[in-house]
């Protein structure tokens, strides 16, 4: 948050912090929008569920150090 504007999501590896480096991400990456769907509103998660659902790739668009990054990820069942 920022001045109590929800900027996105703060996200962190968890258990598999081998899976989460090898596909871009570090610990403390702010993701702001996942297949073009802003995540600074709540009310685009239901959105973002049913685009996921059938989406081949995710593309993060992150906060990284205050630099803009861009994340896409396979979503294939080869991966």
């Amino acid at each position: 948050r920022d001045n109590g504007d929800l900027l996105g999501y703060r996200i962190a590896p968890g258990k598999e912090q081998e899976q989460f480096a090898r596909l871009g991400f570090k610990p403390g990456d702010l993701v702001t929008s996942v297949n073009g769907i802003a995540l600074n509103d709540p009310a685009n998660t239901l959105r973002l569920y049913q685009t996921m659902r059938t989406a081949g790739e995710a593309v993060f668009e992150l906060q990284r150090n205050n630099q803009p990054v861009t994340v896409s990820v396979s979503l294939g069942e080869d991966q």
